[in-house]
Order: C-alpha cells, then structure tokens, then sequence
C-alpha cells in the first residue's frame, strides 16, 4: 500500500520516546559533530547517535537471524555509492569547460590564470570525492561495484595524467600543459560513458547533453530519500539519526511516497508515527537553547 511521506505538523522539538530524523548540512554538521554526539547523549544515553550512514537495519538483522546491536546498515550502498560517485562526477564538468580554455588562452597572464582556474576546480573535485568516501563500504551487488570501480579507475587516470604534466617544468612545458589540459577536456566523453554505465545499473536512462553527473545523482538522491522513510518505519529506535536536509525536506513535503509495512501505523493514516522530522535550521535552533 503507498501512501504520500508527508509528515504532519509538530512543532520543532526532539522527542525522546522517537526517532528523531534530523537534517544536516554535512560540512557545517562535520565542525560541531562532538556537540551533537554530547546533546544526544544527554537525552537518550549512548550510542543513540547515528550519522547517515550508521544507522542500523533492524528488519535485514532480524532476517539474517542477528542479534541486537546489528552491524547491518540501512543506508544501502547500492544506493550510496552511485550517489557519491555521481556528485563527485559533477564536479569534472567545470573543470573541462575551464581546461578547454586553455588552448585559446594564449601565453603569459590569461594562461597563467586558465592554469590556476583548473587547479581551484581540480582540488573542488578532489573534495567532492573525500566528502562522499565517509564511511565507505562495498556496495551490495558486484555489478554496482565494478562500474564504480571502473569509473573511479577512469577518473583517476585523467586527473593523474594532467597532474604529472603540471609537475613539468622543463624547457617547453607549456604546449605540454595546454596538451594535457586538452585531454582532460576531452575526458568529459569518458566521464560522460561512466555515468551512463553507473545510471544503467539503477535503471535510469540520463538525458543527453551536459550535466548527467547533476541528473544521476539528484535521481539517486530520491531513491535514498525513499530508502531513509522505510528505514525509519522498520527500525524505530529513539535517538538521533542524521541525514542531508534534502532528504529530511523530501520527505516532509511528501516528494517521496513510501510502502508502508507497519499495519498500525497505515490505519492510523500516519505512515511516520514512529519518526520525528527536523530541518538542519530547526535543529540548530534546537542547540543553541
């Protein structure tokens, strides 16, 4: 039975009998982390704090015949992994455009400037790939594996090419590095081949042109947002669960539509009654009080 993720209105508080689903923004929530783990343990006692990748799968432990705490996860990496690799993908985008400029950048100054311009986008790329490897694991299937694998093995041998060319600095370096800048521009072509295999596997067909990275993880990002409400109904734990505020905000606008299997919870006409929803703003509201 699907029923609409809408949540009813309550007002911003945790609550201590329930799941408190809150939203982050995860470089902001990374600088107070400790703050937040101390806040929680305040109020529900330890190891009730999850990050979004943390918390526990009840139903595949008890499924699997484990005992309680399980090291099943609910945030599936079949999931997670296309989702991180695909934000980490959007980023080359920029990054070719600006080393396509390169060629036509001429010598001195506007080159000089080109060059760097590819430098700040290679190290926000970089960054992008370290943010989404918090907490990595396997992903479930092989096949999802080996097309992020693949894809990860073709980034690297992009960005490791224009990088020994930037160490060059012998006589005639710079036809070198307009070369190697070239490439990487071209590179979006393989980029672009990696996001169609990585999509295939989710059964999504990405629209032509610019911006596949944007696309595939944004509809990955729906499916997750999908994946955290059934999290939240087959393990009502209370605590504190942390995920990006875009999920909290899927789910409080009712974007995502979930299955409900709790029967109670379907009669009542409130699929959430197990979970409480909070923005990232409401949340920090919630800790300077």
């Amino acid at each position: 039975m699907s029923v609409d993720a809408a949540v009813p209105t309550r007002p911003p508080a945790i609550l201590k009998d329930r799941l408190n689903v809150v939203g982050e923004r995860h470089t902001e929530s990374d600088l107070r982390r400790e703050a937040e783990r101390a806040y929680t343990t305040k109020i529900f006692g330890p190891d009730r704090y999850w990050q979004e990748y943390e918390f526990p799968d009840r139903l595949a432990a008890s499924q699997q015949g484990q005992q309680w705490p399980t090291k099943e996860l609910a945030d599936f990496m079949d999931l997670r992994a296309p989702f991180g690799t695909a934000f980490a993908l959007s980023f080359y985008e920029p990054l070719a455009r600006t080393a396509a400029a390169a060629p036509k950048a001429g010598v001195g100054s506007p080159l000089n400037a080109v060059l760097a311009d590819i430098e700040t986008k290679l190290a926000d790329l970089e960054a992008a790939r370290k943010r989404t490897r918090s907490g990595w694991r396997n992903p479930e299937t092989s096949v999802v594996q080996k097309a992020v694998d693949l894809t990860s093995a073709r980034l690297d041998a992009l960005l490791n090419g224009y990088r020994t060319a930037a160490k060059d600095q012998t006589p005639g370096w710079i036809p070198r590095r307009i070369q190697a800048a070239e490439k990487l521009a071209l590179g979006q072509a393989v980029i672009d081949q990696c996001l169609d295999s990585l999509a295939a596997e989710e059964k999504i067909t990405l629209a032509a042109g610019p911006g596949k990275g944007t696309q595939l993880w944004n509809l990955v990002s729906d499916r997750r947002s999908l994946m955290m409400v059934a999290a939240t109904q087959l393990s009502p734990i209370p605590g504190i669960w942390k995920i990006g505020d875009r999920h909290v905000q899927d789910i409080l606008t009712g974007k995502v539509k979930a299955r409900v299997t709790n029967r109670a919870a379907a009669r009542s006409g409130e699929p959430h009654a197990q979970a409480n929803y909070i923005t990232h703003d409401q949340f920090t509201e919630i800790l300077k009080h």
